[in-house]
């Protein structure tokens, strides 16, 4: 028999509806197979549960054996709970044998053989103009995107959100058909895998898609369009945020003519990509992109929190970052900047510079000044200058409010520039890749909250310049593998009033040190790195 239940006790049963629901919603979709078959209320609410089905995957199984039965499968579930889904991607997958030709047709003849199309499947589940769903992905690289789905799409008047990947899109008729049914529509990708952008794409969307947001246009084997034709994309009255993407292989040196960002009316984000070579005011380069984001999201190099009231950076709370990658020619820097900077938001310099594999001339910075006014971050790697310390040194006088540098992979011999030793402000410094094996004294210590030598530096000894950083908080030796830490460096290091956090190799440093290390500074949390174990 089973146990009797404890009086003033209850099971699950009595709970509400919603509440039961959201309980079962955090197992996640992969418990629906368990969940769906414990009773018919269970299975009834967790199909019912919006949080779990207002994203739905329409895409093949990843085994052979699953090819033949993912679409019947998927389909019966999609027709259950389209009333909550409002962002669907559909995918035909590879092609063979259980493939889903997104056009209805099969390699037989039979009834048997035939799948629905993807057009009569959007029509039964998502009909027009009641359907709920706002975004639609469709990616079909192993066929063209079907007429009848361009046509089925194009009806669907609430879509906020498409995008269309395939091995080639609808000619610029067709899809100026379907972007004029999607009065809603403010973010459109385009991406071609095989094939070039149709003729004509770029002049339909601005009569067909004048209220965009945002747009994405991207090739995999084929060129963008040619110059002059982008630049209608300027008439984009409402665009924030544009992506031009070229990612063919061997691509001509040519450089393509792309829209200068300062164009655009609205324009707040961008992001231009190129296998070749693309050109904006005169530079040559491979790639550059613009972006706003929240203080603290930015890049990978920027560094952990150091305050010790919890703040980060002195960067603000929306910062303005342009990275530049490969540029080969560059006559004006100021040139290039007022190109680049986009007028939404005001139009505002960037806050935040990034330059990676640059060739940079002492000339080029003349009258960059104010377009380098406002910068607090500057990562400078692999950059090349014709004198590496002069070029820096023009570099950062014209950044005089700059609070955080990063050289990257650029050998300094052993020290640092002059220049950036008598730098005064600084708070974050990054030399990975610097070949850095000592520590020159300097101003540049004196308010430097974090420092970090990793790759590519090895210290024998901690650096006795270090005294002088009596705002330290942060120090991050992790490259140097020989260091060990001594009774001496116990007593440097206990002297320094905020220092937090030190990170340094644990294979040399002897255990009676690092105890009087956390004797002498009891707030100090020193990681400690076991040494990489060495490759077969």
């Amino acid at each position: 028999m089973p146990p009797r239940r404890r009086a003033g006790t209850s099971g699950i049963e009595p709970l509400p509806d919603a509440l039961l629901g959201s309980i079962l919603a955090l197992a996640g979709l992969s418990e629906g197979p368990t969940i769906t078959l414990v009773c018919k209320r269970w299975r009834r609410l967790f199909l019912e549960e919006g949080s779990l089905w207002n994203r739905f995957r329409l895409v093949p199984g990843r085994t052979v054996a699953d090819a033949g039965s993912w679409l019947p499968c998927k389909l019966a579930l999609l027709r259950r709970v389209a009333p909550l889904v409002r962002k669907l991607t559909v995918a035909d997958g590879p092609a063979g044998p259980g493939a889903w030709q997104l056009d209805g047709s099969r390699g037989g003849s039979s009834s048997a053989s035939r799948q629905p199309s993807l057009a009569a499947v959007l029509a039964e589940c998502f009909p027009p103009p009641a359907s709920g769903l706002v975004q639609l992905v469709i990616s079909c690289a192993a066929q063209a995107l079907p007429a009848s789905t361009a046509e089925a799409v194009g009806r669907m008047s609430r879509l906020q959100g498409l995008a269309i990947e395939g091995a080639s899109l609808p000619p610029a008729p067709a899809l100026g058909a379907l972007l004029g049914g999607l009065p809603a529509l403010r973010a459109l990708l385009l991406s071609s895998a095989s094939a070039p952008l149709p003729a004509g794409v770029v002049g339909t969307l601005v009569p067909h898609a004048a209220r965009l947001t945002a747009l994405e246009l991207s090739t995999t084997s084929a060129a963008l369009p040619p110059a002059g034709t982008l630049d209608q994309l300027t008439g984009l009255s409402c665009l924030c945020s544009l992506t031009l993407a070229d990612g063919r292989q061997g691509a001509s040196l040519d450089p393509l003519q792309l829209p200068a960002p300062a164009h655009f009316p609205s324009l707040e984000a961008f992001d231009y990509r190129v296998a070749g070579l693309f050109q904006v005011a005169g530079a040559r380069m491979l790639e550059c992109s613009w972006k706003q984001h929240q203080q603290g999201d930015g890049w990978l190099g920027r560094p952990p929190e150091t305050a010790e009231d919890g703040g980060s950076s002195g960067l603000p709370p929306v910062c303005r970052q342009l990275t530049l990658g490969g540029v080969l020619e560059l006559p004006s820097l100021a040139g290039l900047l007022a190109a680049l900077r986009p007028r939404g938001g005001g139009g505002a310099p960037p806050d935040s510079l990034l330059l990676f594999a640059c060739r940079l001339d002492h000339a080029a910075l003349e009258g960059a000044g104010p377009q380098l006014s406002s910068l607090a971050e500057l990562a400078l790697g692999r950059c090349l200058w014709p004198d590496f310390e002069a070029g820096l040194g023009a570099l950062l006088a014209l950044c005089p409010r700059l609070e955080s540098l990063t050289l990257m992979d650029c050998p300094q011999g052993g020290g640092l520039p002059a220049c950036l030793c008598s730098r005064r402000g600084l708070r974050h410094l990054m030399l990975p890749g610097t070949g850095l094996s000592h520590l020159p004294p300097g101003h540049y210590l004196e308010t430097l909250e974090y420092l970090a030598a990793g790759r590519g530096c090895c210290f024998p000894a901690l650096p006795a310049a270090i005294a002088g950083a009596r705002a330290l908080q942060w120090l991050d030796l992790r490259g140097s593998t020989q260091l060990a830490l001594t009774a001496e460096d116990v007593a440097l290091l206990a002297s320094l009033p905020r220092l937090l956090r030190l990170v340094v190799p644990t294979e040399r440093t002897p255990s009676r040190v690092l105890r009087a290390l956390r004797r002498a500074a009891p707030r100090l949390r020193v990681g400690l790195l076991a040494p990489a174990p060495a490759s077969a």
